[in-house]
């Protein structure tokens, strides 16, 4: 650490790194960059922030690829296998439920038929 007089807020920290000052106040947190509490702010160098942009392991950073033909493919295939299922589930249900009523009618019909013959 340098100095009290060399110290700058994380807002100018943020300036020179091109981390939010947020972000910066966590590294000092969490031991990974030089820096201090001065009353309620957290404060730093410029030595500092520049000796951790130097020596840190810069991560590279995370593109999303973009959607290939093959996967909107799958994607609508499986929507499509999936509606299909349901219709068919469901006139599944629909002609159970057909068959036990007309099987009901039929019951109740002979029944009304056997006592009008009587």
């Amino acid at each position: 650490m340098e100095k009290l007089g060399d110290l700058i807020t994380l807002r100018e920290a943020s300036k020179i790194s091109g981390y939010n000052f947020d972000y910066l106040g966590f590294l000092i947190r969490s031991g990974k960059l030089n820096g201090r509490k001065v009353g309620r702010n957290w404060m730093t160098t410029t030595v500092d922030v520049k000796y951790y942009l130097e020596h840190s392991v810069m991560l590279p950073k995370v593109t999303k690829k973009p959607v290939t033909f093959k996967v909107s493919v799958v994607i609508v295939f499986i929507s499509v296998i999936a509606t299909l299922g349901a219709f068919y589930a469901y006139s599944v249900i629909y002609q159970n439920a057909y068959d036990q009523a007309t099987a009901t009618n039929s019951k109740i019909s002979k029944t009304v038929t056997s006592q009008l013959d009587q």
